[in-house]
């Protein structure tokens, strides 16, 4: 009986004990993916991080690029404004002329350079 009771009790030992092995293996094995997944995140986060970097140069240049466009659309604007408005007075004065020797119609739209 004893005897019996001790292969039993054996028996349930091996059992647990290979159990144990199974799941020592399967942590094993979980530590091992764990810390590829962690490596693997690592590099997203470190390639996600210079790319945002980069985008932000990206935006820094083209905001200074489109700047500086702007600025030059501006500039050529007020040398176009400047300039129609040193010409509006003589403008002025042909269209009046031009009313008197047409009987009343005039070519020239004053009204386009004021409104520019």
């Amino acid at each position: 009986m004893v005897g019996c009771r001790f292969q039993a009790k054996t028996r349930e030992i091996d059992s647990i004990q290979q159990q144990l092995r199974d799941v020592q293996s399967t942590v094993s094995s979980l530590e091992n993916s764990r810390g590829w997944f962690e490596r693997a995140l690592k590099d997203a986060e470190k390639a996600a991080e210079q790319r945002g970097a980069e985008h932000l140069q990206e935006i820094d240049r083209l905001k200074a690029v489109h700047a500086q466009e702007l600025e030059v659309r501006v500039c050529a604007a007020c040398r176009a404004c400047s300039s129609s408005r040193q010409l509006l007075p003589w403008l002025i004065q042909l269209n009046a002329l031009l009313i008197l020797c047409r009987g009343g119609r005039s070519h020239i739209r004053v009204r386009s350079f004021i409104n520019f």
